[in-house]
This record gives C-alpha cells, sequence and structure tokens, in this order.
C-alpha cells in the first residue's frame, strides 16, 4: 500500500519509503533507494525529505558527499520553517538565504 501510494506521487509515502529504506526498517538498507524516494518527495516540497536528502548529502551517507548540493537541499527544508535545517544551517556558519 505504500509503494502504491509512492509510486503514485504521494509525498509523505514516498518520505517514509526513503526513511525505512534509509534505515532498513522493515525493508533491507538501501541507500540508493532512500535517497531515489527523498529526492522525489523532497522535489514536491516535502521538508523533511529535503532535510535529510540535505543530511546524506552533507555527511556522505551511502553517496558521495557533496556539501554544495547539501547546502541546496538544507536550504529548502529551511525556508519552509523546517526548524532542524535552520538549527543545522546555523551551526555550520550558514543562513537560509539562496
Amino acid at each position: 500500500m505504500l509503494l502504491k501510494a509512492a509510486l503514485k506521487g504521494h509525498d509523505d509515502s514516498q518520505f517514509y519509503l526513503g526513511t525505512m529504506y534509509r534505515k532498513g526498517d522493515g525493508l533491507k538498507q538501501d541507500k540508493a533507494e532512500a535517497l531515489r524516494w527523498y529526492r522525489s518527495a523532497a522535489n514536491d516540497g516535502h521538508k523533511i525529505a529535503q532535510f535529510n536528502l540535505g543530511i546524506m548529502y552533507y555527511s556522505g551517507d551511502g553517496i558521495p558527499q557533496n556539501k554544495p548540493q547539501a547546502l541546496i537541499w538544507l536550504k529548502k527544508s529551511a525556508n519552509q520553517g523546517y526548524a532542524k535545517a535552520e538549527k543545522l544551517l546555523k551551526q555550520i556558519g550558514q543562513t537560509n538565504r539562496n
């Protein structure tokens, strides 16, 4: 059911599927699949998916580290008012301005 909704473009379902793949929760852990689903949800404006995608890029979690790409996603999340993204950007000396 979750996969069906994700495939139909439901951003919360895409986000949850990404989280399940990232953590190996109920599914075999697969960071590439996590990235795929987070990116789908993030492109649809899901602020927590944007944050998680930014974290994956920032830390190189299962993908090559890419701090410029990380900042793009973290700023998108912060610009939607996601407090964790705002806090992280401040901690690393960035603002949420594009």
